[in-house]
């Protein structure tokens, strides 16, 4: 398979944006609200983000534009979209070089919202159950 170049990831992911602003027109106001409330609840300007279901990382690089110390892990099931993030970001200088993502599993669900912990208390974490 040829590897996927930057601009054509960057055509494909533009045009993914504009699909996801049909279905959802308040999209990037929802992108701020939620940068907001990261900026907010962490009171640092690195914190650690975890973006579950980030497709090609739509809402990562628009979070480091604003925190460009924070370090974004993106997380989804696609390889389709990690492969177009990746091919976008990957070794584009600040803010989006900290943007990561993985297929893998993980503990934890996400809608659209921010659930945030103390470092200190691990144990605050949300947990459910199926």
């Amino acid at each position: 398979m040829p590897e996927l170049d930057r601009d054509t990831a960057r055509d494909w992911i533009e045009r993914w944006d504009r699909q996801q602003e049909e279905s959802l027109p308040d999209r990037e106001d929802r992108f701020t609200a939620l940068i907001d409330a990261v900026e907010a609840g962490t009171e640092r300007p690195d914190p650690l983000v975890l973006d579950i279901g980030c497709g090609p990382g739509s809402l990562a690089v628009r979070l480091l534009a604003r925190l460009p110390q924070a370090t974004v892990i993106g997380i989804d099931a696609d390889p389709v979209s990690l492969t177009l993030g990746r091919a976008a970001y990957s070794g584009v200088p600040p803010p989006t070089r900290r943007w990561s993502a993985t297929s893998r599993s993980a503990a934890a669900a996400a809608s659209t919202r921010v659930t945030m912990a103390a470092p200190s208390r691990p144990s605050s974490l949300p947990t459910s159950r199926p």
